[in-house]
C-alpha cells in the first residue's frame, strides 16, 4: 500500500470517528443473563477506558448489579504475595533496554517513564514488556474511567462482595515468556504511540470500537481490531489474551453457576466475541445466554 493510500485511509477513519463519536450521547452496551434452577448470572462486556461524558449506565445494568450478591472482575489488585513473581518475571538481568533503542526512542521512553514516576536506572532494569505496559497510558491526555472501575465503586457502595477471575501472576508468566525480540517489538510499538501523542486506545480505530461497544455490537470489536500488530487474531498475544484466559475463567464461572445466588460478571467486551468467546463456551456447557435489551430497544 502506498503512503498516499495509507494517509487517505487514515483520513477516512478520522472523519468516520468524528461523525460517529459526535452522535454518541448515550449507549446501550451488551448485557446477558444466564440462569439455571437456583442461580442467575449476569454477563456484561466492559471497555477499560471511556470518555467521561459518555452515559453508558442504564436501568438494565443498575438493576442487574443491584440484584446481584457479588461482582466478578478480571484481575485482582496487586498483593504482597505477588512481589516474588514480579521480581522473577519482570526484572531485566539481560542487556540494557536503553542501548537497544535508537536515540529518539530512548528519549521518548525516558520522558514517558519519568511521567509515570520511574527513573532511568529503574527503567533499564525492567524487562521490555513491563516497560511497554507502564507507558501505555502516559501519552493519553484524556481523563477517562473504565466501566470496570465504575461498577466496582457501585458494588462497594452496595456492600457487595467483589471477586476476581484471575490474579496478576498470569500476566507476568505470559509476557516474561515472550522472546526478547517480541518484547522489544512490543516496547517500540508503545514508544511509537508516545511519539504520536496517543496510544492505540486513543486512535480513530479505537473510536470505532467504542461505537461498536456502545451499540452492543460485540462481534465487531474483533474485526475492528485487525490492525493491532499484537492483539488482533493471529498475532502473538491474541490466543492468550482471549481463548486461554476465557478457558481459565470458565472454571470459576461454572463453580458460580453450580451454587445458588445471583452474580454479576464484568469483563472486557472482546471476551464475548468470536468462536472462543465466553458465550460459546457457556453454550458448550449447556447454558443459554439471553440478551437483555432496554425497554423499547430493537432486539435485532
Amino acid at each position: 500500500m502506498s503512503l498516499g493510500s495509507k494517509l487517505l485511509g487514515k483520513s477516512v477513519l478520522l472523519l468516520i470517528a468524528f461523525l460517529v463519536l459526535g452522535r454518541i450521547a448515550s449507549a446501550e452496551p451488551a448485557l446477558w443473563m444466564v440462569r439455571d434452577a437456583d442461580s442467575i448470572l449476569y454477563l456484561f462486556g466492559t471497555v477499560h477506558r471511556l470518555p467521561a461524558d459518555l452515559e453508558w449506565r442504564d436501568k438494565r445494568i443498575d438493576a442487574a448489579l443491584a440484584a446481584s450478591d457479588e461482582l466478578w472482575s478480571e484481575s485482582s489488585p496487586m498483593s504482597p504475595g505477588l512481589l516474588l513473581p514480579i521480581v522473577r518475571h519482570a526484572i531485566n538481568f539481560g542487556p540494557s533496554v536503553m542501548r537497544q533503542l535508537t536515540p529518539d526512542e530512548a528519549a521518548s521512553l525516558r520522558w514517558a517513564m519519568s511521567h509515570a514516576g520511574f527513573s532511568g536506572i529503574v527503567t533499564d532494569r525492567m524487562k521490555p514488556w513491563l516497560i511497554a505496559l507502564l507507558i501505555r497510558d502516559v501519552a493519553d491526555k484524556k481523563s477517562e474511567t473504565g466501566a470496570d472501575e465504575v461498577l466496582r465503586t457501585m458494588a462497594k457502595a452496595g456492600r457487595k462482595r467483589i471477586r476476581y477471575l484471575e490474579d496478576a501472576s498470569g500476566y507476568f508468566k505470559f509476557f516474561s515468556g515472550l522472546s526478547p525480540e517480541i518484547q522489544m517489538e512490543f516496547l517500540r510499538y508503545r514508544i511509537a504511540g508516545v511519539d504520536d501523542g496517543k496510544t492505540e486506545d486513543s486512535d480513530p480505530q479505537s473510536d470505532l470500537r467504542l461505537m461498536a461497544w456502545s451499540k452492543g455490537e460485540v462481534e465487531n470489536l474483533l474485526t475492528l481490531g485487525d490492525e493491532d500488530p499484537f492483539f488482533s487474531p493471529g498475532k502473538p498475544f491474541h490466543d492468550w489474551a482471549l481463548r486461554q484466559r476465557n478457558e481459565l475463567w470458565m472454571k470459576k464461572i461454572k463453580r458460580v453457576l453450580a451454587r445458588s445466588g445471583t452474580s454479576f460478571i464484568a469483563v472486557g467486551a472482546a471476551h464475548f466475541a468470536g468462536p472462543d468467546s465466553l458465550l460459546v463456551m457457556l453454550e458448550a456447557e449447556g447454558y443459554r445466554a439471553e440478551r437483555i435489551y432496554s425497554e423499547g430497544a430493537d432486539p435485532r
